[in-house]
């Protein structure tokens, strides 16, 4: 299949469960070939779709389909001001369609593409969570049966909406986080799940970034012997010089990276950090799908 020509980049949004997502559409001058692509940043969704169909559209139109990298540097460097996650997000999902495109032009999956299968599988996770430790009793038990071995632990939620929190009489709406109920919960229930279905199982927990570095060492040592699968993110990666007094007292890893929207930014901050377990930034952060596998993993003693 000769020429392969853009004509049209459209974002997509949709909001199942009432959750906002964008879905980027590219497509070609040769009938019935066309790319999917996920542009999604769900809190400010309106700003990638006015990235994707008011810049985007106007930049990938009559290029060459099939010259993914050219695209995505065009994408990338025709702004002044880079990176961020409204342009990278929406530069990511322009670039997944247009690997999407590659693939359905070359007849194979885009792994294949890529050079083929590194590893055979991967153990995968699931999440189980509740408002309370029976309902996270439930889940658990549930995904054991269906012969889940690495499972990420959450109780309340990311922090935000919590139940207990007293807040002063006249306080707005909105999302708030009591850290110290947080650091004193999340012991107790990777304590509870570990006593309660034994020591086969791997645990996780995602912190989602609402530590400070003093506060996620206090969590480290606090859950250590009971976590010794990982806890995710546990501080932002533009702490990068707390990142390593929190990652210190842990035996378990404490990969990060998702928050981080330059792709430099995580070796930087893994150098620093020194003992940063893996840095490793999702494909909407970097921008692209290649580029997001970027890893750097540090011994405890690097």
């Amino acid at each position: 299949m000769s020429d392969i020509r853009i004509t049209k980049v459209t974002a997509v949004e949709t909001a199942p469960n009432g959750s906002n997502l964008i879905v980027v559409r590219i497509d070609t001058n040769q009938p019935g070939l066309y790319g999917w692509g996920c542009a999604t940043f769900t809190q400010r969704h309106k700003a990638v779709v006015t990235a994707i169909e008011e810049y985007m559209d106007q930049l990938l139109r009559g290029r060459d389909a099939l010259a993914v990298n050219d695209a995505w540097s065009v994408m990338m460097n025709s702004s002044y001001w880079r990176n961020g996650p409204v342009l990278n997000n929406a530069i990511s999902g322009c670039d997944m369609a247009l690997w999407d495109i590659a693939g359905k032009a070359a007849n194979m999956p885009v792994w294949q593409l890529w050079g083929g299968k590194v590893r055979q599988a991967v153990p995968v996770y699931r999440h189980a969570g509740g408002n309370d430790f029976g309902r996270v009793d439930e889940t658990v038990a549930a995904f054991i049966e269906q012969g889940y071995q690495y499972l990420r632990i959450q109780y309340g939620g990311y922090g935000g909406r919590q139940s207990w929190l007293n807040t002063p009489e006249g306080s707005p709406d909105g999302a708030y986080f009591d850290s110290k109920k947080y650091l004193r919960s999340v012991p107790a229930l990777f304590e509870h799940v570990r006593l309660k279905f034994g020591d086969d199982l791997e645990l996780c927990h995602d912190v989602h970034e609402r530590l400070d570095p003093v506060d996620a060492v206090w969590l480290a040592k606090g859950s250590k012997s009971t976590a010794r699968s990982s806890s995710r993110t546990r501080s932002l990666p533009s702490r990068a010089r707390g990142l390593k007094r929190s990652a210190e007292p842990a035996p378990h890893r404490s990969p990060w990276g998702s928050c981080s929207t330059i792709r430099w930014n995580g070796s930087r901050s893994s150098r620093t950090a020194g003992s940063i377990s893996s840095a490793v930034m999702s494909r909407r952060s970097a921008g692209s799908l290649p580029r997001a596998s970027w890893r750097h993993t540090a011994s405890p003693s690097a």
